[in-house]
């Protein structure tokens, strides 16, 4: 399993653990891009970015992480299977709500906002 792998593994029992749906859809380069799951728990939505401990998210993966953020959704960056972010979403299951936002993605959004064009920096 790759590291990235565990992550996800981590992500995957909590999400069952509270009976959260999940989707993770598979990436081919076609139609929109989007992030590692997309959750619906208790009338929520929340998206999640896994990366192996170290690894950013894409250009892309950045203006996806944007989106979700700008359309008052909740949003999850997680490196690590035992992170502060992993206690983070922990928390999101036991009490989900609109707009919160990891402290991982709130600084990786802080250091990539948006330009002008739409691209991030």
């Amino acid at each position: 399993m790759t590291p990235e792998g565990r992550v996800k593994a981590v992500v995957d029992k909590v999400l069952a653990h509270w009976k959260a749906y999940k989707h993770k859809p598979v990436g081919n380069g076609m139609g929109a891009p989007a992030l590692d799951y997309h959750v619906g728990h208790r009338g929520y939505y929340a998206a999640i970015e896994t990366k192996d401990l170290g690894k950013h998210p894409t250009p892309r993966q950045t203006r996806t992480m944007h989106d979700v953020r700008d359309a008052g959704n909740s949003l999850f960056l997680i490196d690590s299977g035992t992170s502060f972010d992993m206690a983070e979403l922990i928390d999101w299951c036991k009490n989900p709500r609109a707009g919160y936002v990891s402290c991982a993605a709130t600084k990786w959004l802080n250091d990539h906002p948006r330009k002008a064009n739409g691209e991030e920096g």
